[in-house]
């Protein structure tokens, strides 16, 4: 990976592991053939570039450097994360685990254009820019925490209720229900009266991304000390729409946000990962607009901003002795800006 031969000390050094992976993704602009070029075939071989060394972009990026882990033509991005980001073996690293990570990337690949980072790649793409520079915009806006921040958020409520209701009431509808209601009466966790991993601008029934998630979830705690944790993200998974609906008359369900920490945290992997894990799945889906931008876009685009605030009354500019002053043509107050004629 051309990522072993960069010096992870000046490429990559910052605290927040986002800012870092973004510095590596820019650096690949310097060691690239035509890095501005904007055909497709170059802007598809730069992003075959970044998505390849994506794993070690973000292994360096949080102090895990890769050389001391042999590339195999026949490794998955999913085992080189884990062996990576876990500090397995890569001969230990269990064949669900694999599955799981790779299932993990693809659900977080691509999910249409309406979303923030997406939105972003596409509107410096029409500016003419190189690819390395579209998928930095990118992870730009996915370093928000609005946008890139949701499991991380979802997962810190989980910890929270589990704090909250007692271990032996895990399976306990009514203690759960009781805490969500003090979710919902700022009485918990942030207090914002938030209730995250819940709900979508477009998938308002079901998430079928959650659902699936679900499954590998109940899978891959079996048997394990997240059992019993799983039964708890299982009942509010039940109860809260249905409190929800009682508050709101909306319906809402588990988002692809809510089990995605748990499942993280059963492969061994920390909350500071959850981002840029993220943006290591989604990376493909940016570079697939990106390609399509370049190929269909007809202009650069420019937002229109409608102007809200005060209105203010009209101004004219006042002839004088080798200038001018601005008067108001409400009242005739004279400002004190002088215009040198």
């Amino acid at each position: 990976a051309l990522l072993c031969r960069l010096r992870a000390d000046v490429a990559f050094k910052s605290k927040n592991p986002m800012v870092g992976m973004t510095r590596g993704i820019l650096e690949l602009h310097r060691h690239a053939q035509r890095p501005d070029s904007i055909s497709v075939a170059d802007a598809l071989s730069h992003a075959l570039t970044i998505i390849a060394n994506a794993p070690e972009i973000l292994a360096q990026a949080v102090g895990r450097g890769p050389a001391s882990i042999p590339l195999a033509a026949e490794m998955s991005a999913a085992k080189r994360l884990l062996s990576l980001l876990t500090s397995e073996d890569i001969a230990a690293i269990p064949p669900q685990h694999i599955e799981v990570m790779d299932l993990l990337l693809a659900l977080h690949a691509e999910h249409g254009g309406g979303n923030n980072s997406t939105f972003a790649v596409r509107v410096v793409t029409s500016a003419g820019t190189d690819t390395f520079s579209a998928i930095a915009a990118g992870m730009c806006s996915l370093k928000g925490p609005l946008h890139g921040g949701a499991a991380n958020m979802a997962r810190a409520m989980m910890q929270d209720a589990k704090r909250r209701i007692p271990s032996g009431s895990w399976s306990d509808e009514q203690a759960i229900a009781r805490y969500i209601n003090d979710i919902f009466d700022g009485k918990a966790f942030d207090n914002a009266g938030l209730l995250y991993g819940f709900g979508h601008a477009v998938y308002t029934k079901s998430d079928p991304r959650a659902v699936i998630l679900e499954g590998i979830a109940e899978k891959l705690s079996s048997g394990t000390p997240f059992e019993e944790e799983f039964s708890l993200y299982q009942v509010m998974a039940r109860v809260a729409p249905k409190l929800f609906n009682q508050r709101k008359s909306k319906i809402i369900a588990p988002n692809v946000d809510y089990y995605s920490g748990f499942i993280y945290s059963v492969l061994g992997i920390g909350e500071d990962l959850y981002t840029p894990l993220f943006a290591v799945a989604r990376m493909a889906g940016w570079a697939a607009h990106h390609l399509e931008e370049i190929q269909n876009g007809k202009r650069i685009m420019r937002p229109a901003y409608a102007y809200v605030g005060a209105k203010h009354p009209s101004c004219r500019l006042v002839p004088g002795n080798g200038g001018g002053s601005w008067q108001s043509a409400a009242n005739g107050a004279r400002d004190d800006t002088t215009i040198k004629g």
